[in-house]
């Protein structure tokens, strides 16, 4: 399997998960590498004192046994698979490794919870604690079985097997952990279980970083994700975790020296000195972490205003292109009603006395037959498009007329059935909330036109109370069609939609849909009278 498909190749500086920063990812992978070199660095100490004669990192020569060598061979085939992980080759190689391991260390945890119980004692002698009190200690077993596991679900790489992949590795830590505390207060019962070999402090340092490196194989999934985020999380979670996994440690061991190898003051008052170093570095880190926050909080909310600042300056370049743009329609609309118009009017009664003019015959009546249609229907194409660009009635009459001469215009277009209610007085509204009714009236009928696959339209138009002693105009437009999907509606599929409600909150008003499928829809506008 090469390092494209596991994704955890250190040239891959693209990361599909949102938030994930990829240089944090390649540190993480760079000091997991790190941490596995290190921990077969201690590993190999084991066969250089045997070599050497002489203990390596340890207060006395390791015992040289068939039950230590195995246990040995173990760890440097998991050591060495994680290792292998890292370098995204061998695949067969790290699962066969992995899988040993797993198996051998299964065996010597069932057979330390059912002493005497396994039928296949015999053949397994070396890996039988009852059999060899010298076997594997039942924690560095634990250690080696759940560092195990931890590559073999890391090796199947889905989001659930991560996650338990990295439960396993922190539980193997703690339980390193516990066995250093062991040894560092000469608590046996954590490092060292009934007459079985105890876990070494180098055995249970590497146990502690083998896991440390088998968090950072995946960094950017799982429980591991949020410490490679750039956010404000990211940030704290980099700073206390690693606080807490290093501050307690490294306090405790400077204690202990101070006081029991050099003697400067009795045992229980470097307790009492590492508490307080501890709770004093940990404000410390909390009250650095917090100000970054702060910072970060800060600088956040500039960004908020200066966004919000820039929609509103979108909203009001976008309000002043739809008045100029009204404008611009009612000049053109008034230049192609009144000069062409008056032209073709013009053209209309040349033809007319031409025909009276003309000694009359029949090819002559079919050629002025066919001028005067065609003049005809392009005055009316002309009083089409004027009326599109801008209908005079909406000027002239109000906005009731509007809505009422274009609700008639449609029915002749589409064919559908349109019932319009309105209010019996004339409904006064300024200008620009006057255009954004109809202009949104004509979307809306435009999409029941092209979408809806309706028979009949509703439209009610009407003066309500819109709040504070106000009144609002309320018009509300319902089909009988197919309706729609409202998910497909809030993401914003439809630029249509999106017009109809930035229309609508220019002017001072807000749009509402409301339908399902089959149901049809219903586009209610709100708008409070601007004086």
């Amino acid at each position: 399997m090469t390092a494209k498909h596991m994704g955890y190749s250190s040239n891959d500086r693209t990361m599909s998960t949102t938030g994930v920063n990829p240089e944090f990812v390649l540190r993480a992978r760079r000091m997991g590498t790190a941490a596995t070199y290190f921990t077969i660095a201690l590993a190999l100490t084991v066969p250089l004192s045997w070599l050497m004669h002489a203990p390596i990192l340890r207060p006395d020569l390791p015992t040289l046994t068939a039950a230590h060598a195995i246990g040995l061979s173990l760890s440097f085939l998991l050591f060495l698979s994680v290792l292998l992980v890292y370098r995204a080759s061998s695949t067969i190689i790290v699962r066969t490794a992995s899988w040993i391991v797993l198996g051998c260390t299964a065996i010597v945890l069932i057979d330390y919870c059912f002493p005497g119980n396994l039928p296949f004692a015999e053949p397994i002698r070396v890996l039988d604690p009852i059999e060899n009190s010298d076997k594997i200690a039942p924690n560095g077993a634990l250690c080696l079985f759940l560092s195990s596991m931890s590559v073999v679900l890391l090796m199947r790489g889905s989001a659930r097997a991560i996650y338990i992949a990295q439960a396993a590795a922190l539980l193997s830590a703690s339980v390193a952990a516990l066995a250093l505390i062991g040894h560092a207060y000469s608590i046996e019962p954590l490092y060292g279980i009934s007459d079985y070999s105890q876990m070494s402090v180098p055995g249970a340092l590497g146990y502690v970083l083998i896991a440390a490196a088998l968090l950072e194989i995946r960094p950017e999934e799982g429980m591991t994700r949020i410490l490679v985020t750039d956010g404000p999380a990211g940030v704290m979670g980099r700073r206390l975790y690693t606080a807490a996994a290093l501050v307690p440690p490294v306090l405790g061991f400077l204690a202990l020296v101070t006081s029991v190898v050099w003697n400067w003051y009795p045992l229980p008052f470097a307790i009492v000195l590492f508490v307080m170093a501890s709770i004093t570095l940990f404000a410390i880190v909390v009250a650095i972490t917090s100000r970054r926050l702060e910072r970060a909080d800060i600088s956040r909310q500039f960004a908020e205003d200066d966004l919000w600042a820039s929609r509103e300056r979108l909203r009001e370049l976008s309000a002043y292109t739809q008045v100029m743009q009204e404008e611009e329609r009612v000049r053109i609309a008034r230049e192609v009603h009144d000069e062409l118009g008056q032209s073709l009017t013009a053209l209309k009664m040349d033809v007319a006395m031409l025909r009276k003019q003309v000694p009359t015959s029949e090819a002559v009546e079919r050629r002025m037959n066919s001028m005067m249609e065609l003049v005809n229907g392009t005055i009316q194409s002309v009083q089409r498009i004027s009326s599109e660009l801008r209908p005079s009635v909406l000027d002239d009459l109000g906005l009731a007329a509007a809505i009422e001469w274009q609700a008639r215009e449609f029915e002749k277009r589409s064919g559908l059935e349109c019932h319009v209610q309105l209010p019996k007085n004339e409904i006064i509204a300024n200008s620009s909330q006057a255009t954004a009714l109809f202009r949104i009236f004509q979307e809306t009928l435009t999409n029941i036109a092209r979408h809806a696959k309706a028979t009949q339209v509703e439209v009610q138009l009407r003066e309500t109370n819109g709040g504070r002693d106000r009144s609002a105009i309320l018009l509300r437009v319902h089909d009988d069609g197919i309706g729609f999907d409202d998910q497909d509606v809030v993401i914003g599929q439809s630029l249509g939609l999106m017009g109809m409600r930035e229309r609508a909150a220019l002017a001072g008003g807000t749009l509402d849909l409301d339908g399902a499928p089959g149901e049809g829809m219903t586009v209610t506008v709100t708008m409070p009278k601007i004086p």
